[in-house]
């Protein structure tokens, strides 16, 4: 029997997901100023600056939903993927959940769920919130 760890993420309106404990790298509770960028699409038309680096910040209830972009994000995950260490960020409604995920509680991913095909790597059975998708983060902030 394997297991791990990771952090499950609230992204708004009985959506979540999960990313690996070491993807997760730091979380802003206040907003920062945020920049709009022109011919985006709305659920990733913003940017701030981190440590340097402008890094765009993605709403996946928007994305995944089509439900509208939150004004001012309560929270804001900064996520590390790919080799080359990229950074990205989504907005998250409470702060994340350290959780353990053992090997059989590895699941299909429901039908109702179809939205997260795209941007999962695996799925697995929590057992408070059913099936819950493990975001691959190079395809969700890589593909348009």
């Amino acid at each position: 029997m394997s297991e791990a760890e990771a952090w499950l993420l609230e992204l708004g309106s009985d959506l979540r997901a999960a990313v690996g404990l070491w993807e997760l790298i730091h979380l802003i509770p206040d907003p920062p100023k945020l920049f709009e960028i022109p011919r985006c699409p709305p659920y990733c038309s913003r940017v701030f600056l981190w440590q340097e680096e402008i890094l765009p910040l993605m709403d996946l209830q928007t994305r995944l939903l089509h439900q509208p972009v939150q004004p001012v994000p309560k929270l804001i995950a900064i996520l590390g993927y790919g080799e080359e260490g990229q950074l990205g960020a989504l907005t998250l409604r409470t702060p994340p959940l350290r959780i353990r995920v053992r090997d059989e509680q590895a699941c299909a991913l429901p039908e109702e769920q179809v939205h997260w095909q795209r941007f999962t790597l695996a799925c697995f059975l929590h057992e408070d919130y059913g099936a819950v998708p493990i975001l691959d983060l190079q395809g969700l902030f890589a593909s348009p």
